[in-house]
């Protein structure tokens, strides 16, 4: 293993630790009691994510008028726990030809996001298996301790949320943004090959 490597070519480590199996002991991250605990962290943070979209158009016209209407939704239910995106939009173009030289557009689309994420959802890389949420009377735990070590040096503790404690709370971060957009365009066609056009939006 790497920790015997590491104990084969530090001569100070040996004298400290001449049996390498009480070095590796020592200076590991866990217990012989954590080696009993396999808690699935990974059933608890992800699940079955899906999502739908749905989108509807309508297109009709004559010689002289063309339109188009178009609305459609989006909507995410997240793998990740409590994460979500719905969006819904709406589009309207109309064309028209004013005269036979002067044609008119008109543009007009709204995106309305709402996106949702769960703050203090932990990445699953940094909790380890035998990282146990309950305590020894089943009791959920607030906090969970986080055994590390530096280089294989002496073994500390620190303390990292439980996330499972916080499920039953509204723990989200909410976003809504909104984007709105008109505009309108003239074109003159002064010959068969030539026109001149001029745009405004908003």
């Amino acid at each position: 293993t790497q920790m015997k490597r590491y104990w084969e070519q530090t001569p100070s480590i040996r004298t400290t630790f001449p049996n390498v199996a009480d070095f590796i002991r020592e200076r590991r991250v866990y217990t012989d009691e954590d080696r009993t605990r396999n808690f699935n962290w990974e059933d608890k943070i992800y699940s079955n994510g899906n999502f739908t979209n749905t989108e509807v158009g309508v297109r009709h016209g004559t010689d002289k008028t063309k339109f188009y209407m178009g609305v459609g939704w989006f909507k995410e239910n997240g793998a990740l726990y409590d994460n979500g995106f719905d969006r819904k939009n709406i589009r309207f173009n109309i064309d028209h030809a004013i005269s036979s030289k002067l044609h008119a557009r008109i543009n007009v689309s709204s995106i309305i996001d709402r996106t949702t994420r769960r703050n203090g959802l932990p990445e699953l890389y940094m909790i380890q298996p035998f990282m146990y949420p309950y305590d020894n009377a089943g009791n959920m735990l607030d906090s969970l301790p986080v055994r590390q070590s530096s280089n294989y040096g002496p073994a500390y503790t620190t303390w990292t949320q439980n996330f499972l404690a916080e499920t039953g709370y509204d723990n989200t971060r909410l976003t809504k943004v909104q984007n709105h957009l008109a505009s309108i365009s003239l074109r003159y066609n002064i010959l068969p090959f030539l026109s001149v056009q001029t745009s405004n939006s908003l």
